[in-house]
């Protein structure tokens, strides 16, 4: 499994992240091509090797030929995505990034979606910035990516609103439930564009996860900073093992004066919101009082919603919070052909070594009612089909 670790120790920016990646392999010629499909107004790719500090990075710059005098909005960027030429997958990502931003926005200056435009964000350099990162991203075959907290600025910036303070609301606002470190450096350490892609692109933030080093690369911001080198460090490597480490948190509350008929209701709204799992224990409480604890696994970025949902949702006051590292074995879901047709399976290994493999329950139930037979009798034939075909898929899958 190919892993990036994003070390923000000066923060990110667009330039940043993308002479990162140009360091970790990306061709500068080949991603003018990639590119070439958006009709983007003309512009040029400069790249250069620069010191800061002591570290030698790449910093990468988008210049535009002209100056431009438009104001793109949402409709603009959209249709301008949609007939391009690029990957599906990449071409939702872009859309859903820029919707992202549409609706930060469009809060901030308390206006409707339609009427936002994206002035810094839509210009050229970071239109050309965000996208080329999301092709580069893609073309380096990465599975994940990893970031640290990120270290925020002080002080006041002048934009075409006017002065805001920094870190921008647009930053803060797209950074929501990230972990973040205030610092007392008067300077952007983060921008929109590296606030929007870092909390799209990241799995979880805190510690490096644990890989073999294969590259590492290094993407200079346009500032000299004297408190620290104003670059973004990306390290490239490969999982040693065949289990993936990540953090999540662990969501709990313990109620004990509450219409058991509203659980079923609630573990349904925690999953349609995102929950990673959810589980109903049964506890003695305060005064002898039987109760249940609701244990909720949330992944980055969802448990600010799922405790507001637990405190809706039960007669709970309060919602218990904790971090936790785990691990997980690499999964994938195949379609495999059995007697009686097509049945998903849902597999796990260790590295290359298959260590569970289970039908799922609704078609595998299905079948069952399908032709009157036992669910027992189904899943353990279905099961002995599937091993012996997905051997054969194991060396030829990319994990």
């Amino acid at each position: 499994m190919n892993l990036i670790y994003a070390d923000c120790f000066s923060g990110i920016s667009g330039d940043m992240f993308l002479g990162a990646l140009i360091e970790l392999g990306i061709d500068k010629d080949w991603l003018l091509a990639e590119l070439s499909s958006l009709k983007i107004p003309a512009f040029t790719l400069d790249t250069a090797k620069v010191k800061k500090g002591a570290i030698q990075c790449t910093q990468c710059k988008v210049i535009p030929q002209k100056h431009e005098r438009i104001k793109r909005g949402l409709p603009e960027i959209t249709e301008m995505i949609e007939k391009s030429d690029l990957k599906p997958k990449i071409k939702d990502q872009a859309l859903h990034l820029f919707r992202t931003l549409a609706h930060v926005e469009a809060a901030i200056h308390g206006i409707p979606i339609s009427e936002v435009h994206f002035h810094e964000l839509g210009a050229i350099d970071s239109l050309v910035e965000i996208l080329a990162i999301l092709i580069g991203y893609d073309h380096l075959g990465i599975d994940e990516l990893y970031s640290s907290p990120l270290p925020l600025g002080s002080g006041i910036i002048n934009t075409q609103h006017g002065p805001i303070p920094i870190p921008s609301p647009a930053t803060v606002a797209l950074l929501k439930d990230a972990p973040v470190i205030h610092t007392d450096i008067e300077a952007e350490l983060v921008t929109p564009t590296g606030a929007l892609l870092i909390k799209h692109l990241a799995k979880s933030f805190g510690i490096p996860p644990k890989m073999a080093l294969k590259k590492i690369g290094y993407g200079a911001g346009e500032r000299d900073l004297q408190q620290r080198p104003n670059c973004l460090r990306l390290i490239w490597g490969e999982s040693d093992a065949g289990f993936a480490e990540e953090y999540i948190d662990v969501l709990e509350c313990n109620i004990d004066d509450m219409n058991p008929e509203f659980y079923p209701g609630l573990m349904e709204t925690l999953f349609d919101a995102g929950a990673l799992d959810v589980s109903l224990s049964q506890i003695i409480m305060k005064k002898g009082r039987p109760g249940t604890k609701v244990t909720v696994l949330s992944g980055f970025g969802q448990t600010r919603e799922l405790s507001s949902i637990l405190m809706a949702e039960t007669s709970s006051l309060g919602v218990r919070i904790q971090r936790v590292q785990r691990f997980k074995a690499l999964r994938k879901v195949f379609t495999l052909q059995t007697r009686y047709g097509p049945v998903r399976f849902k597999c796990a290994w260790d590295g290359k070594k298959l260590i569970n493999i289970a039908p799922e329950y609704e078609d595998y139930s299905l079948i069952s009612r399908k032709y009157n037979r036992p669910m027992k009798s189904v899943y353990q034939e279905i099961i002995s089909e599937a091993l012996n075909q997905i051997e054969n898929l194991v060396d030829n899958t990319e994990m």
